[in-house]
């Protein structure tokens, strides 16, 4: 029976630190999406020359499915006209339509912040804003890259060893 419960603790603990491992991985992929989705309104902003709710609206149906509704209800908050600046429908919309567990509050505080900087820039500007936040991002990604065969490593390792510590303590 001993032997049951300690595998039992040690599966358990592997799969957590696999899971961490996971969400290191899905935090990247989230953020990629997000650059992806940054790169696409640049292009659209930039070639359309258009109303930002408009280019929101069409990057909704072309973007991964994470930010289809927050892009779309953006948009729909943008066209009502409630009186609200871009920066206060742009926050809201992120803290009620954009619930990516894998991404930190770092994460989303950044997202924000672009948010903060567009809707009252010419075109140029908001490229030029769009652009820095990019670069921004891409340094992020390429840090979290680098220390991802790392960091998944520790994680499995932790998992195992704290399952066979576990173990030990309870034996």
């Amino acid at each position: 029976m001993k032997l049951i419960g300690s595998l039992l603790v040690i599966v358990a603990t592997t799969l957590m630190g696999a899971y961490y491992s996971n969400k290191y991985k899905m935090r990247i992929k989230s953020l990629l999406e997000m650059y992806r989705m940054l790169q696409m309104l640049s292009g659209e902003i930039e070639f359309s020359r258009g109303v930002l709710g408009e280019s929101f609206l069409r990057l909704g149906n072309r973007v991964a499915k994470e930010y289809q509704v927050f892009l779309q209800q953006l948009s729909y908050r943008l066209a009502e006209g409630n009186g609200q600046t871009l920066e206060e429908n742009w926050k809201q919309a992120v803290e009620e339509h954009l619930h990516i567990t894998y991404l930190t509050k770092e994460d989303y505080d950044l997202f924000i912040s672009l948010g903060e900087q567009l809707g009252y820039l010419d075109y140029e500007m908001e490229l030029k804003t769009i652009s820095m936040y990019m670069d921004r991002l891409q340094l992020k990604i390429s840090n979290l890259e680098k220390e991802m065969t790392t960091k998944c490593k520790l994680y499995h390792t932790l998992g195992i060893a704290s399952g066979c510590l576990f173990v030990l303590f309870i034996i």
